[in-house]
């Protein structure tokens, strides 16, 4: 499968386009809703995070693909709106990379320190700026602790996980070597809403549709 993967994703990224972060105010407007509804904080355009995805353990820089749990991996940051959706995704980082740099390192920082649109929700790894809300330390009150509403991403990452489980399985497990093919998965494994209850037969057989 590796041989061809970087193909396959390529036809699935043509077909779909589906991975936009909001722009015009129609859709930030729509976003903004949806957090102001699960968390009731104004102007959220989404909730931002990383996680890490195994890897096969590639030639160059094996070293830096080391995350801090001890396995080959890139750690990836996406951007997920209220429904758990995705809308903006970096796989372009090894594991031993931090969220906060990653961040402070993607064209999405850039755009929102340049345009007053709107902000992200993020948890304590990241720095507090005027477009990324972290959260308080020592909640107090309802609206404080409502600022829970970025858990949406980790619930997104982790639906995204168990569909695709026995790919990440596969990749940690190897004893191969070689330059991973993983990243891109990572982009083409997000290029649908996560759905609860969805099996792995199932969600290969929906990209392969895809295609045809």
């Amino acid at each position: 499968m590796s041989r061809h993967l970087y193909e396959v994703v390529a036809a699935i990224n043509n077909k779909m386009k589906n991975i936009r972060f909001p722009t015009t105010l129609e859709e930030r407007r729509e976003a903004s809703l949806g957090f102001y509804t699960l968390c009731g904080i104004p102007r959220v355009l989404g909730a931002v995070d990383g996680t890490l995805v195994p890897i096969i353990a590639p030639h160059d820089n094996e070293e830096v693909y080391v995350c801090r749990k001890g396995y080959h991996a890139l750690n990836i940051q996406a951007v997920v709106n209220s429904n758990m959706r995705f809308n903006d995704v970096v796989s372009r980082w090894p594991g031993s990379a931090n969220d906060a740099g990653n961040f402070d390192n993607c064209g999405l920082k850039r755009h929102l320190e340049l345009n007053d649109v709107g902000m992200l929700l993020g948890d304590s790894g990241y720095p507090l700026r005027h477009y990324l809300m972290t959260p308080v330390l020592r909640p107090q009150g309802r609206q404080q602790t409502a600022y829970n509403g970025r858990v949406v991403v980790e619930r997104a990452f982790g639906l995204l996980k168990s569909r695709f489980r026995p790919a990440c399985a596969n990749a940690r497990n190897s004893s191969e070597t070689g330059r991973s093919r993983y990243g891109p998965a990572a982009t083409c494994c997000t290029s649908t809403k996560p759905q609860r209850g969805a099996s792995s037969e199932h969600s290969y057989k929906s990209i392969l549709n895809l295609l045809t």
